[in-house]
């Protein structure tokens, strides 16, 4: 139903791609220093295990970020991988270049550090569970693989990794979703935001919480880029309203493998057709997150080849929409190259500015849905009918 009344939102001349909605914070000062400069800011988040926590994260506002424009500025948050942080992200992509070239605001939040050796990560994808709906996320028997460095979170709630019952739980317990939602609402009510233009991107754990925030964040994301991370066993869950997915794998890579193909012998394939990854945990496959994103994004046709894409062909780049077109008007797209484990085209240095473009070239091209706008519609509604209750 949300579907269909979408498709005659878009035949009256509602289209996603015209027009723009403009957010709390347009004429309101820039909450960081100079446009066309990065800076290190901090949100304080209650989060439920650990109390007030000074939240980190980078902002980089483009070079002439005005917000009296009549245009408001597109958003992209774009999320580290493990143990890495949001300057090592911003420095290690030129992310914040192309967001001077194009224009676009550009955001990369930190991920929670309470372990012993402040190492960043997200609870993501049931990254903290050790089970889910379809049993263990990982294979239990850590003799080979070893565990994963304790957080303070988990020790103060379900205890630490190191026994077989909590052996899969490879990730802070903190309530990042929590703080995302937190941050997001700030940035669009102190910064001039297209709220139809909110993107997502990260690599490997930061992909994670870029699928966990697709979820969490649904009816407000336009689209999202998740490089070499998939969900855990039995968290392969799609949003409740249309997001743009481009999906892009390594060939290469058994980190966190697309398919059972590149999965680690040892343990693949693992519980239901995932992928093992080389530290023994069961990834989705790329087909069936393919399968439930198809589900909301109204794609059940044939496979067809994805030509918007930049930099087919190199390095065995390629993308297809595994599902054709769907009636939403968010595509889903699947792509893979040859690399393990890392950015697309990350290697050499000089081609580091490819990725960027290929993600933004696939955002800009993808604003919030009818259908995505229909959903946080009635969500507003309900939530200021309780609250009137």
């Amino acid at each position: 139903m949300l579907l269909r009344h979408a498709a005659l939102l878009a035949l009256c001349g509602f289209a996603a791609s015209q027009g723009s909605r403009s957010s709390l914070g347009c004429g309101k000062p820039p909450v960081s220093s100079s446009p066309g400069q990065s800076a290190a800011l901090t949100l304080p988040y209650p989060d439920p295990i650990m109390g007030t926590v000074d939240r980190k994260f980078r902002i980089h506002l483009p070079t002439g970020y005005d917000s009296n424009r009549s245009a408001p500025w597109p958003l992209v948050l774009d999320f580290h991988g493990y143990y890495d942080d949001a300057a090592g992200e911003e420095s290690a992509l030129r992310f914040s270049d192309l967001a001077d070239a194009e224009g676009f605001v550009i955001v990369y939040p930190d991920g929670s550090d309470d372990s012993r050796n402040r190492l960043n990560g997200w609870n993501a994808m049931g990254s903290a569970a050790n089970t889910g709906p379809l049993g263990a996320t990982c294979d239990p028997d850590r003799s080979f693989y070893g565990f994963y460095e304790c957080y303070d979170s988990c020790r103060a709630t379900i205890g630490c990794s190191g026994s077989s019952n909590l052996a899969c739980v490879s990730s802070s317990c903190m309530d990042d979703r929590g703080f995302v939602v937190a941050l997001v609402d700030m940035l669009e009510d102190q910064l001039c935001v297209d709220l139809d233009r909110v993107h997502l991107s990260g690599c490997s754990a930061g992909g994670m919480m870029g699928f966990q925030m697709a979820n969490s964040l649904a009816g407000r994301v336009a689209s999202l880029v998740p490089i070499v991370a998939q969900s855990l066993l039995g968290f392969n869950v799609a949003p409740l309203a249309p997001v743009a997915l481009m999906d892009i794998s390594g060939s290469r890579d058994n980190i966190i493998p697309a398919n059972v193909s590149n999965g680690y012998p040892r343990c693949t394939p693992g519980p239901y057709g995932t992928a093992c990854s080389s530290d023994g945990f069961f990834y989705t496959a790329v087909p069936d997150v393919v399968d439930e994103w198809a589900k909301t994004n109204g794609c059940d046709g044939e496979l067809t080849s994805y030509p918007a894409a930049k930099y087919q062909g190199d390095k065995g780049f390629s993308c297809v929409q595994p599902k054709g077109t769907c009636s939403s008007g968010a595509p889903v797209v699947s792509c893979s190259g040859d690399w393990g484990h890392t950015w697309p085209f990350h290697s050499p240095a000089s081609q580091r500015n490819r990725f960027p473009e290929l993600a933004w070239a696939f955002m800009s091209a993808n604003p919030l849905t009818p259908a995505a706008r229909l959903y946080r519609e009635r969500q507003l509604a309900a939530r200021a009918k309780n609250t009137t209750q």
